[in-house]
């Protein structure tokens, strides 16, 4: 009898050490490797090592480990860095805040294509560091809560206010969109050779910019910081070059926040230029050089790809502003 209860304590302690996940160990799926917690989360950490394609890698809403189903929660750091990882897609399904971690996908040279399908984001600004200049952000729902998340970030980093009533204080909103500008482009590479250069994600998450995508992203930042969003547009001159316009006192500025020469600056006001005024500056950028009656406003806030579906994307900016009752460019200083 004895023997027999031995037996029967073996089997059940046998039976409950294999029924219950270890929390400490790495299990695999595919081409991910994942962790588990005892709050039914999972967490990835890198790749299979027994798995022989590595170019896409799907990120799925849950992971199941014996019978049981853990939901993933993010990406760890450094999971993918220095990785051949090509294209990235994050499930739609995903409920929790995703979080992508400190340089996740860090050196990650032949990283193309990261589609984001989750609703909330949390991104380390350094997730993607020294990734390619080809990689690209799109997701309908993801490329907007990345860009914020990341928005809200740099601010905070910079000291910046968020969510500013700048509508009683237009002093101070100059002030900042002047300090804002500064700030960005000193913590922005300027590449020539970024495949998706109008995207504000990849400014963003990769701290290189061209010009179309800076100037989306700071636009963002803008709108983050308290701007309203109909009070700062993107405009540009159809040749390829492009700033934002920004409302104040019921008339409209030109900002160049990419090339403005912040050394040369006697006071915050000179950042922002009035129409003519700023004519002549665009002359002196570019040996072509369009009316500024041809000036145009773009829609698009993020420049992720098939944003705006089949709407226009691009109008007359004078004509806009008239149509919409939203004033008139401005004709002498500040």
């Amino acid at each position: 009898m004895k023997l027999f209860n031995l037996v029967v304590f073996a089997l059940v302690n046998t039976f409950i050490a294999f029924a219950k996940p270890a929390y400490d160990s790495t299990y695999y799926e595919k081409n991910l490797a994942f962790t588990i917690t005892p709050s039914h989360t999972a967490m990835i950490v890198g790749l299979n090592p027994n798995y022989t394609s590595y170019n896409t890698i799907n990120i799925p809403n849950y992971f199941t480990v014996q019978s049981e189903k853990y939901y993933v929660e993010g990406i760890k750091d450094g999971a993918f860095a220095n990785s051949d990882v090509e294209k990235v897609i994050i499930s739609s399904a995903i409920k929790l805040n995703f979080r992508i971690g400190y340089e996740a996908f860090d050196n990650c040279k032949k990283l193309t294509d990261v589609n984001i399908g989750a609703k909330k984001i949390s991104c380390d600004i350094n997730a993607f560091s020294k990734s390619g200049v080809n990689v690209n952000f799109s997701g309908e729902s993801g490329v907007p809560a990345l860009v914020e998340d990341l928005s809200i970030r740099y601010l905070q980093n910079w000291g910046m206010p968020i969510g500013m009533a700048y509508q009683y204080n237009r002093k101070a909103m100059k002030q900042d969109l002047y300090t804002l500008a500064k700030k960005f482009r000193e913590n922005v590479v300027s590449s020539a050779n970024l495949k998706n250069a109008g995207n504000a994600a990849v400014t963003l998450a990769t701290n290189k910019a061209s010009l179309l995508g800076y100037v989306r992203a700071y636009r963002n930042l803008a709108i983050l910081m308290g701007v309203p969003e109909n009070e700062i547009l993107v405009a540009g001159d159809t040749n390829g070059y492009y700033w934002v316009v920004v409302k104040i006192e019921n008339e409209w500025y030109n900002v160049d926040p990419f090339n403005y020469n912040f050394k040369k600056t006697v006071s915050y006001s000179d950042f922002f230029q009035y129409r003519v005024q700023f004519f002549e500056y665009l002359i002196d950028k570019q040996s072509k050089h369009m009316s500024s009656n041809d000036w145009e406003v773009y829609h698009e806030r993020y420049g992720y790809n098939n944003e705006m579906k089949n709407k226009i994307n691009y109008g007359n900016l004078l004509r806009y502003l008239n149509n919409n009752g939203l004033g008139e460019m401005a004709t002498s200083s500040l």
